[in-house]
């Protein structure tokens, strides 16, 4: 069983992602979290395997509190799921610890596909974020 952490500040996302992953067994919403310090605390107190994370947040940002909870042990995987999609948010995200990067308009195949991937200790960027990233990598 995969225990996700869910953090975002809309209730309608915190409900839709839930409900979505609810279809799937093999993984467990067994928290969630409306800002970054609840999401600390909550990670301290649930161990989830991955946390879906938003970037902006009340309080500490995506950004810290994705380093903070790569410094926690166990660590927990760290999947981005946001709306930003161009640089230099995935960049930066993955460089603060992020094990994946989504946006909001990823089907839920490729979230239950990162969610696993990342679980299991690796890393899943999103099809549109990854060809977006290799494509900036080429000369104008």
């Amino acid at each position: 069983m995969i225990r996700v952490l869910v953090v975002d500040d809309h209730e309608l996302v915190r409900i839709g992602l839930r409900q979505t992953l609810t279809d799937y067994p093999s993984i467990q919403v067994a928290g969630e979290a409306t800002d970054g310090e609840t999401a600390l605390v909550m990670n301290r107190e649930l161990r989830p395997d991955v946390v879906l994370l938003d970037v902006e947040l009340p309080g500490l940002s995506g950004f810290e509190v994705t380093s903070r909870l790569r410094q926690t042990s166990p660590a927990p995987g760290v999947i981005i799921l946001t709306v930003h999609e161009k640089r230099p948010y995935p960049e930066r995200l993955l460089d603060a610890g992020a094990s994946g990067y989504l946006t909001k308009g990823c089907p839920a195949t490729e979230l239950v596909e990162a969610i696993r991937t990342v679980a299991a200790g690796g890393r899943h960027i999103g099809s549109r974020i990854a060809q977006k990233m290799a494509l900036d990598l080429l000369p104008g």
